[in-house]
């Protein structure tokens, strides 16, 4: 099976995955099948996330549900390339995206300014 998008994970996000895990253990299994969904390039029903301050960047955040969470990742169509910025850190609630804006402004940043040692190429597990 061949792969269409590359998932790239930071530092950040590995981080608070690693919290979120821990927390919800039966989790890590849904999450790895979602980001190899992914792989396979997004799917029609992951909305785009509003409210989105960066006009470049409206329409390029995407939500997906993985469980009973939230995973909001970053589109890159052009480079075939997508960046999970964001697990809801509790089940959905008032609170499912509470911080998620933060997470993705530095994310982004580092992104965008090409700061390859803050990435790491997704390979199958968390």
């Amino acid at each position: 099976m061949t792969t269409s998008y590359e998932i790239l994970l930071h530092g950040i996000f590995r981080a608070d995955v690693r919290k979120t895990l821990k927390r919800y253990t039966t989790l890590r299994k849904r999450l790895v099948a979602e980001l190899v969904k992914l792989q396979q390039g997004p799917r029609g029903k992951h909305a785009p996330m509003r409210d989105v301050d960066d006009p470049e960047l409206q329409g390029l955040f995407r939500r997906t549900q993985v469980g009973s969470h939230r995973l909001i990742y970053l589109l890159d169509e052009q480079n075939r390339r997508i960046i999970p910025v964001y697990l809801s850190s509790k089940p959905r609630s008032e609170d499912t995206y509470v911080g998620w804006q933060g997470a993705a402004s530095a994310i982004t940043f580092d992104y965008r300014s090409r700061h390859v040692d803050e990435f790491e190429i997704w390979q199958g597990d968390l």
